[in-house]
C-alpha cells in the first residue's frame, strides 16, 4: 500500500512539473526578426527596424532610408520588441501600429513625420474610447495583439490609414495625426 501511494504521489508531482512547464512555454514572447523592412507604395522610402544586440535589450532602433540607401532620419523606438506593424507613405511619413507583444500599450499607434519628428501618439486606451464599446468586445474580435481586427492599410486615397477594431474603421490622418471612427467593416 505504501509503495502505491508513493507512487501515485510521484505521478502527481511529475503531472504538476510538466503542466508547470507547459504553461512557462505557452507563455513564451516569439522575438522578431532581428531586421524588418517596410517599404512604401512606391519604393521611394524603406523603415528598417532593427535589434543592436540580438534582443538582448527590448528597444529596437528604427530608421527612414531613402531608396538608394542613404539615412535620413533614426531613433530609438519605445514598442517593446517594436511595433507590430508599420507603414511608410510615399512621402515618408512613417506609422507604427501596436507592439509586437500582447500589451494594451501606451504606443498604440504613432505617427512619424518625413523629418522624423513625431505629430501624434495614441495610446491604446484612447482607441478603446473612440470605439465606446467594452473592452472585451474589442478583445473578443481581435485578431492581432488586443484591439486590431484587420491588417492596418492606406486609404484609397493615401490621405490616412485605416484601421480595424471591433467591426469598425479608424482613420488616421496623415496630415493632422488625430483619429476619426469610420463605418462599420463588412464582414
Amino acid at each position: 500500500m505504501a509503495t502505491s501511494a508513493a507512487f501515485r504521489s510521484r505521478r502527481l508531482v511529475l503531472s504538476a512539473l510538466c503542466l508547470a512547464f507547459s504553461a512557462a512555454a505557452a507563455d513564451r514572447i516569439d522575438y522578431p526578426p532581428t531586421e524588418r523592412r517596410f517599404s512604401s507604395p512606391s519604393h521611394a522610402f524603406v523603415l528598417v527596424v532593427r535589434t543592436a544586440d540580438n534582443w538582448k535589450t527590448p528597444r529596437p532602433i528604427a530608421e527612414l532610408r531613402r531608396a538608394g540607401g542613404s539615412v535620413i532620419w533614426q531613433h530609438p523606438l519605445p514598442h517593446y520588441h517594436g511595433p507590430r506593424f508599420a507603414l511608410v507613405a510615399d512621402n515618408g511619413a512613417v506609422v507604427l501600429v501596436d507592439e509586437w507583444i500582447n500589451v494594451v500599450s501606451r504606443y498604440a499607434v504613432i505617427l512619424i513625420d518625413p523629418l522624423g519628428r513625431t505629430v501624434a501618439v495614441h495610446p491604446a486606451e484612447g482607441v478603446f474610447s473612440l470605439l465606446a464599446v467594452p473592452r472585451r468586445d474589442i478583445s473578443a474580435h481581435a485578431r492581432f495583439g488586443v484591439w486590431l481586427s484587420g491588417i492596418p492599410a492606406f486609404s484609397s486615397d493615401g490621405g490616412s490609414v485605416v484601421l480595424e477594431s471591433d467591426g469598425r474603421r479608424i482613420e488616421l490622418s496623415l496630415k493632422m495625426g488625430s483619429l476619426t471612427l469610420g463605418n462599420r467593416v463588412a464582414p
